[in-house]
């Protein structure tokens, strides 16, 4: 069990790292493609449009989380594990490095997340800036640079009180969505497995 926790994030981590690190790198040069792209995927319910900001919204009026958001919630029978520093430390380095953007705007932060003591998912989690945060698409970007990225289309499915999208990516199965300036994906090796564990994270930090 030890082994496959070890392999399961390095296959997984990159494919998010870099799905994302276009489309944020697209927001910040003004890249039309990656607007393009995010347009074409299904508008959010309205439960989740009320929570993301409108384009107009200055910074102040947004509500800016952190990851501790997700990380320090109290999700029933599951656990977050801080992944070996070595790892985190590489995925961090090849995200800022593929943004082009520093930890002010975007910072990357990931965790082994165990279900009954058990190894379950990887759950990631990017902090956006105030700024970044209010850009309208943003979320619906990240699915689509993971989807791009995986040779699929996102499905979108109900998380609640919140719209996600599930990406099938052969080795992994993707369940993402945003919390107001937090991009979040679960990442598993069963579909079953990522939306069960993603909708409890939503759940208890709805």
């Amino acid at each position: 069990m030890c082994d496959g926790l070890i392999r399961f994030p390095r296959r997984a981590v990159p494919v998010a790292i870099i799905a994302l690190a276009v489309v944020l790198a697209g927001c910040s040069t003004g890249d039309s493609d990656a607007s393009a792209a995010s347009s074409s995927l299904p508008p959010p319910s309205p439960s989740a449009a009320s929570e993301t900001a409108s384009p107009t919204a200055s910074p102040t009026d947004t509500v800016v989380l952190d990851a501790d958001h997700i990380f320090s919630a109290n999700v029933d029978r599951y656990g977050f594990v801080e992944l070996p520093r070595t790892v985190e430390r590489q995925a961090r380095r090849q995200f800022e490095a593929s943004a082009g953007l520093d930890s002010e705007d975007a910072k990357l932060d990931l965790r082994s997340l165990t279900k009954d003591g058990i190894g379950d998912s990887l759950v990631l989690v990017v902090t956006l800036s105030p700024e970044y945060g209010a850009l309208p698409g943003s979320g619906e970007g990240f699915v689509r640079g993971m989807a791009g990225s995986a040779g699929s289309e996102p499905e979108e499915i109900a998380l609640g009180g919140t719209t996600g999208y599930v990406v099938d990516n052969d080795e992994q199965q993707i369940v993402a969505w945003q919390d107001h300036n937090l991009l979040v994906a679960v990442f598993s090796e069963r579909r079953a497995t990522a939306v069960a564990a993603a909708r409890a994270i939503v759940e208890a930090t709805g």
